[in-house]
């Protein structure tokens, strides 16, 4: 431990940390910050016996791939890991990175597959349509607001975020000034882990009890700037002044329609507390639109929904290219959310069938479906898993033979499918399957699942959803071998 290393960077790990190898037996070496080609100083932190974690000191020769990061807190925010990469270079990790998941998990190295060079998103910064700001009181110090710094719990403290949309930093910036004028408590971590008190910005100490401590902010705006809400998200009860705070947060930012309080973090904390409250509208309404290839939809705070506007387009006409829809086609959308997907499908399709666990989401999409008119959707509240055990679940809307689907898309969270929700989606037999996933190690895991059941990998694009992070998005197309298509 301490022992400083001199190393050459061969590429980069799932985090974006540059991969190395050092002494007789090649031992990796993580050296975040790094670059595949930098020759690098980096001292050893932990050694996890398989490997050393390390932090880098110096780089003792560049690789003709690094690039002076723009952001002057990027080595101490955990936001983004690649901003010292050029953009290209980081289009040639992800598109490694996938097709390294898929050999080295899914055990996938026939060569008819093909797994197609990233995407490029349309911005590389300003992009983010959603954040989570979180708030910290320093004593003595006031409150620090911003991200978390790399692997803590320590916030790192910022006035703009370059990666996230202009309307967030905006709501963000308004929020502080006002939290410095309200005098309002900020979340305090010692204090807290003592006794039950908030400490107020200016180190006023209340009571916790109705009176809570800011701990986040949550930001959305829709893709084209017109419509955002704000989440403030408290430790304890609810904010001193919440109703005043509101309605000044929108008098700053006049593209806030709507303001809510999560009390207690039920939803929105990074650990969520299940027996507080929970969200509640403070002003205006719990909703935004959002705009996508035609359609409208209505997006709750809580909903998901894909976080660079620009990029969705992309992926979604990779989805609608790989389903080759023809109008006569029964489709399940699992992990439907807000309908998205869904209702692009339906225009082409004779019935969708949406399954999404979340309540408020399944309530969003039915009123996508009616704000556009479009009647050949039929969603489910329930776990896939659950919900696809009922055989007859499927094709009593459609005529269809129970049970029975012709494409099926799944988009389910960074953990991936169930192994119940791939035996369900087997089960329906479907002719393609379109597998959207944002982790390409869980999508490798299930792909190779699904191979057991004879569903070849036809095809794979990255699409670069998360520009200046490790993160990358992928869709792929399965199909039974006999009705496999080639694409062009």
């Amino acid at each position: 431990m301490g022992d400083i290393l001199e190393l050459e960077i061969q590429d980069l790990n799932h985090a974006g940390e540059g991969v190395g190898r050092h002494g007789g037996n090649g031992r990796v070496v993580f050296v975040p910050y790094a670059a595949p080609g930098d020759v690098v100083r980096a001292r050893i932190i932990a050694d996890k016996g398989g490997y050393m974690e390390t932090e880098l000191l110096s780089v003792v020769k560049e690789s003709g791939s690094r690039v002076p990061p723009p952001c002057p807190v990027y080595l101490q925010c955990g936001g983004c890991q690649l901003q010292h990469i050029s953009y290209e270079a980081q289009l040639e990790y992800k598109t490694r990175r996938v097709r390294q998941a898929l050999e080295r998990i899914g055990k996938i190295k026939d060569a008819r597959v093909k797994v197609k060079e990233c995407l490029p998103a349309p911005q590389q910064f300003h992009y983010r349509n959603k954040a989570r700001y979180s708030y910290e009181s320093r004593p003595h110090m006031g409150f620090f607001s911003g991200f978390y710094a790399r692997r803590t719990r320590n916030v790192v403290d910022f006035n703009e975020c370059i990666i996230q949309n202009h309307i967030n930093n905006k709501i963000f910036q308004a929020l502080n000034d006002l939290a410095r004028e309200f005098d309002l408590p900020a979340y305090d971590p010692g204090s807290y882990a003592q006794h039950p008190t908030v400490q107020g910005i200016q180190g006023v100490q209340g009571v916790q009890g109705m009176r809570g401590a800011l701990r986040h902010l949550v930001a959305r705006t829709s893709g084209d700037g017109r419509e955002a809400l704000a989440v403030l998200v408290t430790y304890g009860g609810a904010l001193p002044g919440i109703d005043a705070l509101a309605r000044g947060l929108m008098e700053r930012v006049p593209e806030l329609v709507g303001v809510v309080e999560d009390v207690g973090g039920r939803v929105f904390a990074t650990s969520t507390n299940r027996r507080a409250p929970g969200p509640h509208l403070v002003a205006g309404r719990d909703w935004m639109t959002e705009h996508i290839q035609g359609l409208e939809f209505r997006v709750s705070a809580e909903s998901f929904l894909q976080v660079n506007p620009a990029a969705t387009e992309l992926l979604y006409s990779v989805i609608l290219s790989y389903a080759d829809l023809t109008g006569e086609e029964t489709v399940l959308d699992a992990y439907s959310g807000i309908g998205t997907i869904s209702l692009l499908l339906a225009r082409r399709a004779r019935h969708v069938y949406g399954i999404e666990v979340v309540k408020a989401a399944t309530r969003n999409a039915r009123e996508n479906a009616s704000l556009n008119g479009l009647r050949n959707c039929t969603f489910f509240t329930g776990r896939v898993e659950d919900v696809l055990k009922d055989k007859n679940v499927f094709g009593s809307h459609a005529g269809k033979e129970p049970g029975r689907g012709d494409i099926v898309v799944v988009d389910p969270p960074r953990p991936g499918c169930d192994k119940g929700a791939i035996a369900g989606i087997v089960a329906l037999a479907p002719r393609s399957i379109i597998y959207v996933s944002c982790n390409p190690e869980t999508l490798a895991r299930d792909l190779a699942r699904l191979a057991k059941a004879d569903y070849q990998t036809v095809e794979v694009q990255p699409v670069d959803m998360f520009p200046q992070t490790a993160h990358v998005e992928c869709c792929a197309l399965l199909q039974k071998p006999k009705t496999v298509i080639t694409i062009a």
